[in-house]
């Protein structure tokens, strides 16, 4: 049963499945139609949160119907999906942090194994920036001064990726970094332009259109290779930090659901991600395309939530 605190978690969205339960099997559908819960992870009116709903917009058509997506509970954002029934009809749109990393830092009720895997879609790169005016023209500049100075860095905190990135920076170059935590990149952005922090460590979809208007500056990714959004900017293995990770999206059900459940919802969440109208969002914000299911996006969620293990230690 999900929780009352939940209830605002979930709100329905009216997709057609033809491969679905009928009216009698299940309550919630009508009119021969059957209704699939979404629930998004990503904080609202975050750079996630759109890249989200850029998907669903295209999942509805996929599944012969119409779609929007709901806000899920900012502190276990996953806790209703894992909740739900088993039969299908229910489904999560989150960052896979959501399921490898945030379960080992905080009570949020739920694991990796309470969820069935669908689809990962994409992934969004995480970047090190500073004010457009700092005195930080390289990496190396900016270890040199935080070594001497204590430098505040501005991130969604040591849950996300983003936070882990930073504090793996400030261990394997010996910079002396705080980190505050904001609820979303957007936020973590505008604190450093405002002059909050004095770095932000964020998504590129959060921080391309700011380094395109000249607030801020980019100075290294977090990705194995450039990215073509700032092709100024190294990667942070290239400056001798081997520090990569990235913010997956992935889609899943409750731990149960059945097989053709499952395939019915990979299928048309993968048709959705390869529209015209998704590519263009990832093309946009910085984002890479990335297609993993069935027994290869398990192991990929496992290795991952192994990764965030070993570096927390």
């Amino acid at each position: 049963m999900i929780r009352p605190r939940q209830v605002a978690a979930i709100a329905a969205v009216a997709l057609v499945m033809t491969a679905c339960a009928s009216d009698e099997d299940d309550p919630r559908a009508s009119d021969g139609d059957t209704t699939v819960e979404v629930v998004n992870a990503y904080a609202p009116g975050s750079p996630g949160a759109a890249g989200a709903k850029a998907l669903v917009d295209q999942t509805g058509p996929a599944l012969g119907g119409e779609s929007s997506l709901s806000n899920g509970d900012a502190a276990a954002p996953l806790a209703a999906v894992a909740e739900a029934e088993a039969d299908g009809l229910t489904v999560g749109v989150a960052p896979s942090s959501a399921l490898t990393l945030q379960p080992q830092v905080s009570e949020v009720g739920y694991g990796l194994d309470d969820f069935e895997p669908v689809l990962l879609t994409s992934s969004q790169p995480v970047v090190l920036a500073v004010e457009q005016d700092a005195s930080y023209d390289k990496l190396r500049d900016l270890v040199a001064i935080s070594k001497e100075l204590t430098t505040k860095v501005a991130s969604t905190g040591r849950q996300t990726p983003q936070g882990v990135d930073a504090a793996m920076f400030a261990k394997k170059s010996g910079a002396d970094i705080v980190q505050k935590r904001f609820a979303d990149d957007k936020e973590s952005v505008q604190a450093l332009v405002r002059g909050k922090a004095d770095v932000t460590v964020t998504t590129a979809a959060a921080a391309i259109g700011p380094e395109q208007s000249g607030d801020i500056r980019v100075l290294g990714v977090f990705t194995p290779k450039p990215i073509d959004a700032f092709p100024d900017a190294p990667t942070m293995r290239s400056s001798g930090y081997d520090i990569a990770f990235g913010v997956d999206n992935v889609v899943v059900a409750p731990k149960g659901t059945s097989e053709e459940g499952v395939r019915t919802l990979r299928d048309a969440f993968k048709e959705a991600a390869s529209s015209g109208e998704y590519q263009q969002f990832l093309t946009k914000n910085a984002y890479t395309a990335k297609a993993i299911s069935g027994p290869a996006l398990r192991t990929y969620l496992a290795k991952q939530a192994a990764q965030y293990k070993n570096v927390r230690q």
